[in-house]
């Protein structure tokens, strides 16, 4: 689906938010992407333990981050997944894992 990072990037709205602290939002960026597979982690966890609340919770949550940081083509994955989320769509939901997993990696 996505060959790198470089897909995921809105590079204008990327610079928008860039432009007020380069090195601070920069840093953020790297943690925010850095932090994906440990939501991957987390979202796997909630639904081993069927956890829908803090399922939701997750997906809502870095889909709002993703799209802060101008990654609009990964938040549309993670609105994808919130949506299957709040659908309780587990095979749909893995199936997004796989996608976001296999980039991240």
């Amino acid at each position: 689906m996505f060959d790198s990072l470089d897909d995921l990037i809105n590079e204008p709205q990327l610079l928008s938010v860039l432009e007020h602290d380069h090195q601070e939002m920069f840093e953020l960026l790297i943690e925010h992407i850095h932090s994906i597979p440990d939501f991957i982690l987390k979202i796997k966890s909630c639904l081993t333990s069927n956890d829908h609340s803090s399922l939701q919770m997750l997906t809502h949550s870095i889909r709002g981050e993703s799209l802060s940081f101008g990654l609009t083509a990964l938040c549309e994955e993670f609105k994808k997944l919130e949506y299957q989320s709040e659908k309780l769509k587990i095979e749909e939901i893995n199936e997004i894992l796989k996608q976001v997993s296999s980039l991240s990696s």
